[in-house]
């Protein structure tokens, strides 16, 4: 959008006439002005989300133990009640 505007300032500096300078200007405006919201609609939709939205949040009785068998270093869980 920078290079828009840039136009737009060039367009205001050249044009002798300031009304139809303003009215091009006015109505370029109105029709980026749907392109940005459904830009910046689209770049939040966009953003990472965090990393914690991915864990569950466990209460004390859902917390497990690990165990391991030392034979193949396997591990084995179980659900232990508090």
């Amino acid at each position: 959008m920078d290079l828009l505007a840039q136009s737009m300032k060039i367009l205001k500096e050249i044009d002798p006439n300031i009304e139809r300078s303003t009215a091009v200007i006015r109505g370029i405006m109105e029709k980026t002005t749907r392109y940005e919201v459904l830009l910046k609609e689209k770049q939040q939709k966009k953003k990472q989300q965090s990393i914690t939205r991915f864990f569950r949040r466990h209460t004390p009785s859902q917390v497990t133990e690990s165990k391991t068998n030392d034979d193949n270093g396997d591990t084995s869980e179980k659900e232990v009640g508090k």
